[in-house]
């Protein structure tokens, strides 16, 4: 079974296939089901080439020489996973997807962040580098008996697919050796970054594409907190509907350094989602100015912010405990009245004092509202200078 180095993504493409996926409203939850990418998925996220190693920028670098003007259904390939935050754990397996417009020859690389080169496709059970067009394959096959599990260090990986109208070899047999069911290739990424462009400028007479995808892994999923935030008096701390839970990626952030939130349910609802500093000061995180779609799928973890999104977190300050508020509903009915004033950021500043809100949010968690089902976890994480 290959176990890939590590596995970031941002589904990044090369020249204009660089464009943002979609409007940055749909960025975080919009797009958390598996499955074949919509118009704007297939477009690719901007390049993500400052977050590979410089041996994975190398192959990254690759570029499919750009169609005649004048050619029209021009060659095209996109890559996707099943996990649509692109981020898997230790131990997880990471399900590939490809597919192209038309017919054509695919040859898959995935570099790791030490530079070591793999070919995932072809490989001992889909040895036909033929695909049929506007037709999914996944890689390895399903039921093959090959999988691409994650293993340590983790960081980020390079999932690298090349198409072309012709079979064409990329690499030649002597670069290669046999490494279970894939394919080790030998020598630096330079060479194998030169021998590919090489090949594809040289033979212009056919169609090329290709599609850039980092993926990142982590070590572990977060376990939830248990909530922090007591309940109102004369009501009950409503049982752990839809099994709602948040994590921190760390349990301590320096000020100015970026944070991560996983969330995961087992009921699709409607989040909302406050941090409280350790001043006492209030923001919605969830939904923002540019992310104003909030659905929470159910039977994954989702990681907010979003990779691609636009949305950038870091503590509130000042140095201290801070605290994140996640509500969920069954209703998009906004948990606060009157609406949002977006500021700095793109998240709305709260009135009033932290203590207040997140009382508020008690109260609409533990079912003030009898037509409304609702579920309320929090995290909380030590802030540093």
């Amino acid at each position: 079974m290959y176990k890939p180095d590590h596995i970031h993504d941002r589904r990044a493409h090369r020249r204009g296939k660089g464009r943002a996926a979609g409007a940055a409203s749909a960025a975080l939850l919009a797009v958390m089901f598996a499955g074949p990418p919509s118009a704007a998925l297939a477009e690719g996220d901007a390049p993500a080439a400052r977050d590979l190693t410089v041996e994975q920028t190398a192959v990254f670098s690759v570029q499919a020489p750009a169609p005649a003007a004048a050619a029209s259904g021009a060659l095209s390939v996109v890559a996707w996973v099943d996990h649509a935050d692109n981020t898997y754990a230790v131990g997880e397996k990471v399900r590939l997807f490809v597919k192209t417009n038309k017919d054509a020859y695919l040859t898959v690389l995935n570099v790791g962040a030490s530079g070591r080169t793999t070919i995932l496709f072809p490989n001992v059970y889909q040895t036909d580098t033929r695909v049929p067009g506007n037709r999914v394959v996944e890689v390895p096959a399903p039921n093959s008996g090959a999988s691409l599990e994650v293993s340590g260090p983790t960081g980020r990986e390079l999932i690298k697919v090349i198409a072309s109208t012709s079979p064409t070899p990329l690499l030649a047999a002597t670069q290669t050796r046999a490494a279970g069911p894939f394919t080790a290739v030998e020598g630096d990424t330079r060479s194998v970054a030169r021998d590919l462009q090489v090949t594809m400028d040289t033979e212009h007479e056919q169609e090329w594409d290709d599609y850039n995808k980092v993926i990142t892994t982590i070590a572990s999923r977060p376990v939830a907190a248990a909530p922090m935030v007591p309940a109102p008096a004369g009501t009950a701390w409503p049982a752990p509907a839809f099994d709602l839970r948040i994590a921190t990626g760390k349990s301590a952030y320096r000020l100015g350094e970026a944070v991560s939130l996983y969330l995961s349910t087992s009921v699709p609802c409607y989040l909302t989602l406050v941090e409280v500093g350790a001043s006492g000061q209030a923001r919605v995180l969830l939904p923002n100015a540019a992310q104003p779609q909030n659905l929470l799928p159910a039977g994954g973890t989702v990681v907010f912010p979003a990779v691609g999104s636009g949305v950038g977190l870091t503590p509130m300050g000042p140095a201290g405990i801070g605290t994140v508020v996640a509500v969920c509903s069954t209703d998009n009915r906004p948990v606060f009245a009157g609406g949002l004033s977006y500021g700095p950021g793109g998240f709305a500043v709260l009135g009033g004092d932290g203590g207040a809100v997140t009382r508020d949010l008690a109260v609409v968690s533990a079912g003030s509202d009898p037509g409304r089902r609702t579920a309320q976890a929090t995290v909380g994480f030590l802030v540093m200078q």
